[in-house]
């Protein structure tokens, strides 16, 4: 039953958002699943927060919602509205030009407390060809790291953090033994605010910040560089490599989308799952960042900030799992690919974005990353093999 205070608000969002009137093709600060403190009450929750508009053409193109009460699933007994009219079922396609809608549901007397914008986008591009494995016998492959840091421009501590993170990154010998990735979760006005992750520090058991994880296998908190040194060393230590990766990537200004193709090749026998990020540098916060006093380090700027995720939901497994996309089981020398299609914001910098793509490996009954790439936006990784 739609409340007064419920009725004036969909009048308002009515005129404000719907298909015909365009967003950047992503919600810019859309509810999504999993925000802090959104478990209890009437929650609507989706499963991806934009699709393509094919109609429902592929998994892509098709967003499902779920309906929880106090924790309860009660999907089968609300009711989903789309603007002022009533879902038929839980599930959403649409053929509409890119634009952004917006969702609620009630359930009795019950509504939403938040609603959802799910952002329909253009299909995207083709993918590019597959990578060439140009030493079809080799496969001893480098091992990187995946550090993933939790911070934000309201957290007063992080500045610390990234000091201690830099200090490490000049260093000769472990700069060229992990890939960095910053997960802005710490508060929506963040302009570097991770909008389609909001599980992703759950996911890796973070409840602080900042705090920095290493191949979401363990975190620390200690703000200093020989701690993170001793981190990367143990996760060098920790296992073996398992597999390597090639990346070809492409960037369609036009249809706003990097497009990549991957290629993984297994070192041993394992199950594999792949996961792709999208990253942007040099996001000024233009004084934002809360510091606690502290000063930065020569070559640091506390407002300016580097290896921000942009898009996760690629790698998601689930809603809290983000160690990538099944890729199957691969003996020693196969290979499998998987491709990836990232829309994009008008507000993000083009110029400054880029991709990572790991792998992901069992250890125990506990899903790693095993190994993990860097690639443009546009051009080619091939894999990268010991001496």
């Amino acid at each position: 039953m739609k409340t007064l205070k419920r009725l004036a608000f969909m009048l308002l969002s009515v005129a404000l958002v719907g298909c015909g009137n365009t967003t950047d093709g992503l919600n810019p600060g859309g509810n999504g699943d999993g925000d802090s403190g959104a478990d209890q009450g009437l929650v609507l929750s989706v499963d991806k927060l934009f699709i393509y508009n094919n109609g429902g053409a592929d998994e892509n193109g098709v967003a499902t919602f779920t309906v929880t009460y106090n924790g309860k699933d009660v999907t089968a007994d609300s009711t989903i509205f789309k603007g002022e009219d009533e879902l038929d079922g839980n599930t959403f396609t649409s053929t509409a030009e890119p634009c952004s809608i917006r969702f609620w549901a009630s359930y009795g007397t019950e509504v939403t407390r938040a609603d959802i914008l799910l952002n329909i986008v253009a299909t995207p591009p083709s993918a590019p060809a597959v990578p060439v494995d140009n030493n079809p016998t080799k496969t001893n492959f480098v091992r990187r790291v995946l550090l993933t840091q939790f911070t934000g421009t309201s957290c007063g501590f992080c500045p610390e953090m990234m000091n201690a993170l830099y200090t490490v990154a000049q260093n000769e010998y472990y700069s060229s033994k992990y890939v960095l990735a910053a997960a802005h979760l710490y508060g929506a006005a963040d302009p570097a605010y991770l909008n389609d992750a909001k599980t992703l520090d759950k996911s890796m058991g973070v409840n602080s910040f900042p705090t920095v994880n290493v191949d979401m296998q363990k975190n620390t908190g200690y703000r200093n560089a020989e701690k993170l040194f001793d981190l990367i060393a143990d996760a060098l230590e920790r296992t073996t490599v398992k597999g390597g990766i090639a990346v070809n990537s492409e960037y369609h200004a036009e249809a706003g989308y990097i497009v990549i193709n991957t290629l993984v090749k297994a070192a041993a026998d394992a199950d594999f799952r792949i996961g792709a990020w999208l990253l942007e540098d040099k996001i000024n916060s233009n004084g934002l960042q809360a510091n606690n006093g502290y000063s930065p380090i020569d070559g640091v700027d506390f407002n300016i900030h580097n290896n921000s995720i942009r898009l996760a939901n690629q790698s998601r497994q689930s809603s809290t799992d983000y160690t990538g996309l099944t890729l199957g089981h691969l003996a020693a020398g196969e290979t499998a690919s998987k491709s990836f299609a990232f829309p994009l914001l008008k507000s993000w910098n083009a110029d400054n974005l880029r991709v990572i793509v790991f792998i992901s490996t069992k250890e125990g009954n506990k899903w790693c990353v095993n190994n993990v790439v860097k690639a443009p936006k546009s051009g080619s990784v091939e894999f990268e093999y010991e001496n």
